[in-house]
């Protein structure tokens, strides 16, 4: 069974999750926005071995602790395949007008439908463009859980006007991506408190839109 900390970092309050298997010890982290020495204390405090990065999406606020990170934990970011160029431009990422320049290169990158083996749990990458065009969301079916970063919050969905974003695209992948998820299925998003499956198929604005 997992086991996830939600840790709400920087001035945006990003989520940052720290998911592990307590038998193991074995774990993961799923967007690491800032605060790298509070991420390296509660990694440290449990005793884990942090074995990956996930990125939902490329913005600042979701991967500025992770040059800092990668080498001290020694492992490789995953992102979604059309998410790459976002995190190599500053301009797309958001990042010199809050941050500095920040530019990232991932080492892995996940398709559709791609399932990896993420410290032992079974991970499935689900394309879910709308708030940036390479935006992805993490289902780890076994769980009965899912990382959906800034694409599906509690009743509500992400900023489509920033750059790559789409209306149009965020629809789609809340109503036809997560929303056909089962019912019991948690939803971690990237901001804010988590939700269910169940809960946004009956308060989601976006349930039953039409242009």
């Amino acid at each position: 069974m997992i086991r996830v900390e939600t840790l709400v970092l920087g001035g945006l309050e990003t989520n940052c999750y720290l998911a592990w298997n307590p038998d193991t010890k074995r774990g993961f982290l799923v967007d690491p926005g800032s605060d790298p020495e509070r991420i390296l204390d509660e990694i440290r405090e449990r005793g884990l071995k942090i074995e990956a990065i996930l990125l939902t999406h490329g913005h600042f606020d979701h991967m500025l602790a992770v040059p800092d990170l990668k080498p001290v934990l020694s492992v490789k970011v995953y992102c979604g395949v059309s998410e790459a160029e976002v995190l190599r431009d500053p301009k797309l990422n958001l990042s010199p007008a809050y941050a500095g320049v920040v530019t990232l290169e991932p080492d892995v990158t996940l398709s559709d439908g791609e399932e990896t083996d993420v410290a032992g749990f079974r991970v499935r990458t689900l394309e879910t463009p709308g708030h940036t065009k390479g935006s992805v969301s993490y289902y780890l079916p076994e769980e009965n859980l899912v990382f959906s970063g800034d694409t599906l919050f509690c009743e509500t969905f992400g900023n489509t006007k920033l750059p790559t974003g789409s209306f149009p695209d965020i629809i789609e992948s809340v109503r036809n991506k997560l929303l056909t998820l089962p019912d019991e299925t948690r939803v971690l998003p990237g901001h804010d408190m988590e939700t269910t499956v169940a809960h946004e198929k009956r308060y989601n604005p976006l349930k039953g839109y039409s242009f």
